[in-house]
């Protein structure tokens, strides 16, 4: 079953805030002098694919070009 343009919309937006979220909270992190296990940039690179693999699950007429 796939994702209709609703759903892939749903997805992608609360993906991106929580992207936002991890990579901010990260950063707070390190500027504190906490050593964290992810370099700034990790989030993003795998909320990237991520939403790839949301889009290949999402049926094609409901995709944006």
């Amino acid at each position: 079953m796939k994702f209709n343009g609703f759903e892939n919309h749903l997805i992608t937006e609360a993906l991106k805030n929580y992207i936002k979220f991890l990579e901010d909270e990260n950063k707070e992190l390190q500027k504190g002098g906490k050593m964290t296990m992810f370099a700034e940039g990790y989030f993003e690179m795998v909320g990237e694919e991520l939403l790839g693999k949301v889009n290949k699950m999402t049926l094609k007429k409901h995709l944006k070009k």
